[in-house]
């Protein structure tokens, strides 16, 4: 057995040139026969994935120092997995500073010489900061507009393209017979007599409000309707 595993040969231009295009960090490790995993290649998008350049890096003194304490063994573990042949993906909290802690997802491949023996390892590490962050803003928003509405005397309810019902207030419930919850779809709708307040004419679910939403593609519909329940 070699005392040392030998390098993938170079890249060649097009494939080096397309994983510089990649938004997430790529790097490539040689694995030892001892176990050592040595950097072979990257594709310098370390600043554009973590909001950090290899300077900031260095300056930690490598990367075991940059990632938060209570997460090294589990990146340890990640590593020994890939390097015995298994795929993996964890999240880890990579320390830059007091004020600067990114979360990132690190994902590892093998890859294997013609005896099957893992050589190397490629990875990527993905910043999920920014996403995380959007998301909870976003969570913030969708609980305060429920506030909102839940206060208001009209009914509102709120439902996607799937006719799944995200949220309905107080008022919309009260309106709509017991156990009207889940799916909007024509098989509920039967159980409500829906009809025109001008003219009495019966509105039927593909001509109701949902129905010429999704099979018509209109955005608004303002229409003054009568509703009676099979309940009442």
């Amino acid at each position: 057995m070699p005392s040392h595993v030998p390098p993938l040969p170079p890249l060649p231009d097009l494939a080096t040139t397309l994983l510089s295009l990649v938004t997430d960090y790529a790097f490539l490790m040689r694995v030892e026969p001892d176990g050592q995993f040595v950097p072979e290649w990257n594709n310098g998008r370390l600043e554009h994935a973590t909001g950090h350049s290899v300077a900031d890096r260095d300056a930690q003194g490598d990367w075991e120092a940059l990632i938060h304490p209570d997460d090294r063994e589990e990146v340890a573990r990640s590593y020994a997995r890939a390097a015995t042949g298994g795929s993996c993906s964890t999240e880890l909290r990579l320390v830059w500073s007091a004020e600067d802690t990114r979360l990132v997802r690190l994902s590892l491949e093998q890859i294997r010489d013609t005896a099957g023996v893992v050589t190397h390892i490629c990875g990527t590490v993905h910043d999920l900061t920014e996403k995380l962050a959007a998301d909870a803003t976003i969570l913030a928003r969708e609980r305060t507009l429920r506030q909102v509405l839940d206060v208001l005397p009209a009914g509102v309810w709120m439902v996607n393209h799937d006719l799944k019902l995200r949220h309905m207030n107080e008022a919309g419930r009260r309106m709509l017979p017991q156990g009207f919850l889940g799916t909007v779809d024509a098989e509920q709708y039967s159980r409500l007599d829906v009809r025109d307040a001008g003219s009495g004419d019966p509105i039927t679910f593909d001509t109701g409000a949902i129905g010429r939403a999704l099979t018509a593609g209109e955005a608004s519909v303002d229409r003054e309707v009568e509703m009676t329940t099979a309940d009442c």
